[in-house]
Protein backbone atom coordinates (compact mmCIF):
# COMPACT_ATOMS: atom_id res chain seq x y z
CA UNK A 1 0.00 0.00 0.00
CA UNK A 2 1.22 3.47 -0.56
CA UNK A 3 -0.13 6.99 0.57
CA UNK A 4 1.23 9.89 -0.45
CA UNK A 5 3.60 12.05 -2.87
CA UNK A 6 6.91 12.41 -4.50
CA UNK A 7 9.39 13.66 -1.80
CA UNK A 8 10.02 16.91 -3.26
CA UNK A 9 7.35 18.71 -5.19
CA UNK A 10 10.36 20.59 -6.52
CA UNK A 11 11.41 24.33 -6.75
CA UNK A 12 8.74 26.55 -6.74
CA UNK A 13 9.56 30.29 -8.08
CA UNK A 14 6.43 32.74 -6.97
CA UNK A 15 6.36 36.26 -8.06
CA UNK A 16 3.86 37.02 -5.00
CA UNK A 17 1.96 39.88 -3.58
CA UNK A 18 4.56 40.53 -0.44
CA UNK A 19 2.70 41.95 2.48
CA UNK A 20 4.18 45.24 3.70
CA UNK A 21 5.74 45.17 7.84
CA UNK A 22 4.49 46.24 10.72
CA UNK A 23 6.65 48.46 12.59
CA UNK A 24 9.12 49.27 9.55
CA UNK A 25 11.28 46.45 11.04
CA UNK A 26 9.98 42.49 10.39
CA UNK A 27 11.02 42.58 6.72
CA UNK A 28 8.57 41.76 3.71
CA UNK A 29 6.18 38.72 4.02
CA UNK A 30 4.77 36.28 1.80
CA UNK A 31 0.81 36.20 3.01
CA UNK A 32 -0.09 33.13 4.14
CA UNK A 33 -3.42 32.26 1.61
CA UNK A 34 -0.88 33.66 -1.18
CA UNK A 35 1.63 30.60 -0.04
CA UNK A 36 -1.02 28.30 0.13
CA UNK A 37 -2.48 28.81 -3.12
CA UNK A 38 0.78 28.73 -4.45
CA UNK A 39 1.67 25.38 -2.67
CA UNK A 40 -2.18 23.77 -3.84
CA UNK A 41 -1.19 24.79 -7.36
CA UNK A 42 2.55 23.24 -7.26
CA UNK A 43 0.82 19.72 -5.33
CA UNK A 44 -1.97 19.54 -8.31
CA UNK A 45 0.89 19.87 -10.68
CA UNK A 46 1.80 16.42 -9.32
CA UNK A 47 -1.41 15.07 -9.51
CA UNK A 48 -1.74 15.40 -5.41
CA UNK A 49 -5.29 16.38 -4.64
CA UNK A 50 -4.84 18.15 -1.33
CA UNK A 51 -7.84 18.49 1.12
CA UNK A 52 -7.47 21.05 4.31
CA UNK A 53 -4.29 22.85 3.19
CA UNK A 54 -3.30 25.55 5.22
CA UNK A 55 -0.09 27.50 6.51
CA UNK A 56 0.02 28.40 10.10
CA UNK A 57 0.94 32.32 9.52
CA UNK A 58 2.32 34.56 6.53
CA UNK A 59 6.31 33.88 6.20
CA UNK A 60 9.01 36.54 6.21
CA UNK A 61 10.72 36.63 2.68
CA UNK A 62 14.30 36.08 3.88
CA UNK A 63 16.43 33.51 2.70
CA UNK A 64 16.66 30.32 5.21
CA UNK A 65 12.93 31.15 6.12
CA UNK A 66 10.52 28.39 6.21
CA UNK A 67 6.96 27.34 7.40
CA UNK A 68 5.53 23.68 7.83
CA UNK A 69 2.02 24.01 6.74
CA UNK A 70 -0.41 20.89 7.09
CA UNK A 71 -2.87 19.41 4.33
CA UNK A 72 -4.75 15.80 4.01
CA UNK A 73 -4.97 12.96 1.27
CA UNK A 74 -7.81 10.59 1.42
CA UNK A 75 -7.87 11.65 5.09
CA UNK A 76 -3.81 11.06 5.48
CA UNK A 77 -2.15 14.21 7.21
CA UNK A 78 1.21 15.20 5.83
CA UNK A 79 3.38 18.20 6.05
CA UNK A 80 4.56 20.81 3.29
CA UNK A 81 7.83 22.65 4.39
CA UNK A 82 8.62 25.74 2.11
CA UNK A 83 11.83 27.02 2.59
CA UNK A 84 12.62 30.42 1.17
CA UNK A 85 16.21 29.77 -0.75
CA UNK A 86 15.92 33.66 -2.40
CA UNK A 87 14.34 36.94 -2.49
CA UNK A 88 14.91 39.57 -5.77
CA UNK A 89 12.71 42.50 -5.23
CA UNK A 90 9.43 40.84 -5.54
CA UNK A 91 10.41 37.79 -6.71
CA UNK A 92 10.47 35.19 -3.90
CA UNK A 93 12.00 31.30 -5.08
CA UNK A 94 11.54 28.59 -2.55
CA UNK A 95 11.51 25.01 -2.49
CA UNK A 96 8.80 22.89 -0.98
CA UNK A 97 9.38 19.00 0.28
CA UNK A 98 6.71 16.73 1.83
CA UNK A 99 7.11 15.35 5.14
CA UNK A 100 5.47 12.28 6.18
CA UNK A 101 3.79 11.81 9.35
CA UNK A 102 2.25 8.53 10.70
CA UNK A 103 -0.67 6.62 9.03
CA UNK A 104 -4.23 7.63 11.02
CA UNK A 105 -5.43 4.86 12.55
CA UNK A 106 -8.50 5.39 10.96
CA UNK A 107 -7.03 5.86 7.79
CA UNK A 108 -4.93 2.37 8.28
CA UNK A 109 -8.29 0.35 9.28
CA UNK A 110 -10.32 1.57 6.01
CA UNK A 111 -6.66 0.90 3.70
CA UNK A 112 -6.34 -2.84 5.40
CA UNK A 113 -10.04 -3.97 5.02
CA UNK A 114 -9.83 -2.53 1.43
CA UNK A 115 -6.49 -4.15 0.59
CA UNK A 116 -7.51 -7.49 2.50
CA UNK A 117 -11.07 -7.42 0.28
CA UNK A 118 -8.74 -6.91 -3.04
CA UNK A 119 -6.30 -9.71 -2.04
CA UNK A 120 -9.32 -11.95 -1.70
CA UNK A 121 -10.33 -12.22 1.92
CA UNK A 122 -14.25 -11.75 2.74
CA UNK A 123 -15.34 -8.13 3.55
CA UNK A 124 -14.39 -6.68 6.60
CA UNK A 125 -14.11 -4.55 9.26
CA UNK A 126 -10.34 -3.88 10.13
CA UNK A 127 -9.20 -2.64 14.00
CA UNK A 128 -5.75 -1.15 14.31
CA UNK A 129 -4.10 -0.55 17.83
CA UNK A 130 -2.70 2.35 16.55
CA UNK A 131 -1.22 5.44 13.92
CA UNK A 132 1.60 3.05 11.54
CA UNK A 133 4.90 5.30 12.03
CA UNK A 134 6.31 6.48 9.54
CA UNK A 135 9.71 4.78 10.17
CA UNK A 136 11.21 1.40 8.00
CA UNK A 137 10.49 -1.15 10.16
CA UNK A 138 7.51 0.15 12.11
CA UNK A 139 4.38 -1.85 12.86
CA UNK A 140 1.40 -2.26 13.52
CA UNK A 141 -0.94 -5.01 14.65
CA UNK A 142 -4.81 -5.28 12.88
CA UNK A 143 -7.19 -7.49 13.15
CA UNK A 144 -10.31 -8.20 10.72
CA UNK A 145 -13.35 -9.28 11.52
CA UNK A 146 -15.60 -10.47 9.33
CA UNK A 147 -18.20 -13.39 8.16
CA UNK A 148 -15.32 -16.23 8.52
CA UNK A 149 -14.38 -15.21 12.00
CA UNK A 150 -11.66 -12.73 13.11
CA UNK A 151 -8.07 -12.60 11.70
CA UNK A 152 -4.63 -11.18 12.44
CA UNK A 153 -2.77 -9.33 10.55
CA UNK A 154 0.79 -7.26 10.74
CA UNK A 155 1.28 -3.86 8.99
CA UNK A 156 5.08 -2.96 7.84
CA UNK A 157 6.17 0.12 6.74
CA UNK A 158 8.67 -0.70 4.10
CA UNK A 159 9.20 2.81 2.46
CA UNK A 160 9.31 6.30 3.71
CA UNK A 161 9.91 8.73 0.60
CA UNK A 162 8.99 12.51 1.69
CA UNK A 163 5.34 12.15 2.27
CA UNK A 164 4.94 9.14 0.98
CA UNK A 165 4.91 5.57 3.25
CA UNK A 166 4.47 2.03 1.18
CA UNK A 167 3.71 -0.39 3.72
CA UNK A 168 2.69 -4.34 3.52
CA UNK A 169 0.34 -6.26 5.35
CA UNK A 170 0.77 -9.92 5.72
CA UNK A 171 -0.93 -12.53 8.47
CA UNK A 172 0.23 -12.57 11.48
CA UNK A 173 1.80 -16.11 13.15
CA UNK A 174 -0.55 -17.69 15.15
CA UNK A 175 0.51 -17.36 19.01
Amino acid sequence: MALGLRRSLCRAVATLLLVGALGGCAGARLDDADLVATLRAELERHGVRADDLHCPSDLRAAVGESVRCTFTVDGQPVDAVARITAVNGDSVTYDVHTVARPVAKDVLERSVAQKLEQAGAPPGTASCAGDLPAQVGATEGCTLSGPDGVSTWTVTTTSVDGGKIDYSIEQAAPR
